[in-house]
């Protein structure tokens, strides 16, 4: 591992040693890191950009090649200005924010927007617009497709005199200027000398034709997709091809989509890098004053391809390096392993650990993403914290489901977020353990699965909305997250354990692969798994998916009655009382019990044993019945019925059945009725009351140490 701390260009321009060289011209597109192209390359950007750092603002021009993918000839256009989410309080973002801080408990609202304080609201407005040569500047409007909140200018509409032709190339030219927000949420500012720069040029809507995504195959035309803002979703575009040129201070590292090709100084104090990225449906890049940097290689044990790891770092980071190394390199092994060689397609990945309490961290962008050092539990913890690790796991994940399968996260963000959640619990579990994905210090353990079933179980709002539903579109934006998060990476778990990991497997690395560079949907995750599976899992995934339902099981009732109790009466067809049996006793008069608990362990008991379904989904579910002679008798429920009572005659009695005993469906909502025992088990109680003396002692031992 090579570590590169605060490196700077030389005087002179220079150029990265690098097997291509790119010469920046607008409108040309040169084809440098694949052979053939890997995606349809619909919207592909020459970008020419100036940061002012001292003012926060940013200059720009792109040239877009928008290519019709459609035999539509489409006569208007649709962009978004995303940056104008954070113009000011009106807009749908800030709004749905502060909707989102209110506190639900007491009505109250929260007590000030995140941007006020500062004043550090920023916008995009654009300066002109050209169409094939036609200035359409005049013809802006802005649109508000989703909720008609007329006050939002996060997309804009332009009108055309003259249509594109079907199939044809339009070429498209904006000039545009930036007030660069403060970094609270994924983009802006930061200390004056950070700036995470994402979703910052005005950017084509995709424009879907019959038959893309859900749009019918017979309907008369195709229609554009392009949604506001939204506190709680994220995005969507078409993949393309971009050159880039960025003009700033000497003084900042930078960090891109893609590949920096090269680099000079302009004799003024400022240099200007041009970068380029290929089959990638957005472009980010993060310029920062005190990042130190490593640099690494990766090396396929298939095939021998490498991919260069580039992770910029905080000073006083340096205990989390080598995590966001390892877990990167581990990563980049297990997803060949799992998806097929070539998996991860570029031939770089730029890792970025950015300024405490920017906001800008945990996101992802293609070939680039950013963690979050915990660096203070790395210090407390070392080896024993996983968090950095976890976190960098789920970004570098995003790089395939969000990254390359691109599907529309504004609309169904579970086939990014819920399928992502589910690859980094796994890696978890594969590099760290089980249960110990998380944290395992001093006996103290923590795991993804264990974060994702606490938050989801113990939602109130767990049932007030579906995983189709778009994100945006809830009540509240924790809702789109426990959907998209935590019900679908909890739904991904149990369909794995109920099809076996070998055909979950051939799943997952079918739908990749199908799947990659072509925006799939729902119905096309849906239609993969059947196939691959071999049976017809609708019933799983209408209920799980279309519905609110959600999956609950219990342990109701175990009651044991002895067979002689039932006896007892009048038991022949004639009314007459059996004569009363005298106990005699022993010879010596003596009735002694000597001899009974050999007895009782042979009596013959009639035991009943009472499972429910107490949530709506309906799910086959494991039952285990344990009887006091240790015999413990398995089966399997269809879980339709909304009780199933099981009825055992038989010597000894039942003293614990369990539903879902190892725990294999974790959508289950409450695990403590999934079993129920009728004789006191000490060893559980002395389990958990010596871990509470340790633990009571570490916390002395532990506030004993500054004395």
């Amino acid at each position: 591992m090579h570590v590169i701390k605060g490196s700077r260009p030389s005087a002179s321009p220079t150029c990265l040693m690098l097997p291509w060289i790119l010469v920046f011209a607008p409108a040309t597109a040169q084809n440098t890191m694949f052979e053939e192209p890997l995606s349809e390359r619909v919207a592909n950007y020459d970008i020419d950009v100036t940061l002012n750092d001292e003012a926060k603002r940013l200059h720009g021009t792109v040239y877009l090649n928008w290519n019709n993918p459609s035999d539509d000839r489409v006569g208007e256009l649709f962009f978004h200005l995303y940056t104008n989410a954070f113009r000011n309080v009106k807009s749908t973002f800030v709004r749905e924010g502060i909707i989102d801080r209110a506190d639900w408990e007491t009505g109250e609202p929260p007590s000030e927007n995140p941007w006020r304080k500062d004043n550090g609201w920023g916008g995009m407005n654009v300066t002109k617009m050209t169409v094939n040569g036609q200035d359409v500047t005049e013809r802006i409007v802005f649109a508000q497709p989703d909720d008609n909140n007329t006050d939002d200018r996060s997309v804009i509409y332009v009108p055309l005199s003259t249509a594109i032709a079907p199939r044809a190339t339009a070429r498209i030219e904006i000039t545009y200027e930036m007030q660069i927000p403060q970094c609270k949420v994924r983009m802006g500012w930061w200390q004056d000398d950070f700036f995470m720069m994402a979703h910052w040029f005005p950017k084509i809507g995709v424009y879907e034709p019959p038959g893309m995504r859900l749009v019918p195959a017979d309907a008369p035309s195709g229609r554009w997709n392009c949604h506001q803002f939204h506190a709680g979703t994220e995005f969507y575009s078409n993949f393309g091809e971009y050159n880039v040129r960025i003009t700033l201070p000497e003084k900042y590292i930078v960090g891109t989509t893609g590949l920096i090709v090269e680099e000079s100084l302009n004799g003024d104090g400022t240099k200007t890098l041009v970068a380029h990225a290929e089959d990638v449906h957005e472009f980010a890049w993060v310029a920062d004053a005190q990042f130190l940097e490593v640099r690494d290689i990766w090396r396929s044990k298939t095939t021998q391809r490498t991919v260069d790891i580039r992770l910029l770092y905080q000073p006083g980071h340096e205990l989390a390096a080598d995590k966001y190394i390892d877990a990167t390199q581990r990563s980049l092994d297990y997803v060949e392993n799992w998806l097929g060689a070539g998996a991860y397609p570029y031939p770089n990945v730029t890792v970025v650990d950015p300024r405490s309490g920017s906001g800008a961290g945990g996101m992802e962008y293609p070939t680039l993403f950013t963690g979050g050092a915990f660096w203070w539990m790395d210090r407390l913890f070392g080896e024993g914290s996983r968090i950095t690790e976890m976190v960098t796991i789920h970004e570098f994940m995003h790089q395939i489901w969000y990254g390359v399968v691109a599907s529309n996260e504004f609309e169904e963000a579970w086939l990014d977020e819920g399928l992502t959640s589910y690859s980094d619990f796994r890696f978890g579990q594969a590099f760290y353990g089980e249960r110990t994905s998380w944290v395992n210090w001093w006996g103290l353990t923590a795991s993804g699965l264990l974060s994702a079933r606490a938050s989801y179980t113990t939602s109130r709002s767990r049932s007030d909305g579906a995983i189709a539903d778009p994100s945006f579109s809830h009540w509240r934006s924790g809702i789109g997250y426990k959907m998209s998060y935590l019900k679908s990476n909890l739904m991904l778990m149990t369909l794995e354990h109920l099809l076996g990991r070998e055909r979950f497997d051939n799943i997952m690395r079918t739908y990749y692969q199908r799947w990659k560079f072509r925006h799939p949907t729902r119905q096309d995750f849906v239609d993969v798994a059947n196939e691959v599976a071999g049976e017809n899992l609708d019933w799983f995934f209408d209920q799980l998916i279309e519905q609110t339902c959600s999956l609950d099981y219990a342990v109701a009732a175990i009651v044991n009655v002895p067979i002689d109790e039932l006896d007892e009466g009048i038991l022949t067809d004639a009314l007459t009382l059996p004569p009363k049996v005298e106990d005699e006793g022993d010879e010596d008069g003596d009735d002694s019990d000597e001899g009974d608990e050999e007895a009782e362990g042979e009596e013959i008991h009639k035991s009943t044993v009472v499972f429910r379904r107490a949530g709506d989904m309906i799910f086959p579910m494991e039952t285990l019945v344990e009887f006091s002679d240790g015999e413990i008798l398995r089966d399997t429920w269809d879980g339709r019925d909304r009780v199933r009572k099981v009825t055992f005659t038989r010597k000894g009695k039942v003293v614990r059945a369990a539903i879902d005993p190892e725990h294999h469906v974790p959508l289950d909502i409450n695990r403590l009725n999934n079993s129920l025992r009728i004789e006191e088990n000490d060893t559980v109680t002395n389990k958990y009351t010596v871990k509470g003396f340790f633990w009571m002692q570490s916390l002395l031992q532990f506030f004993s140490l500054p004395g």
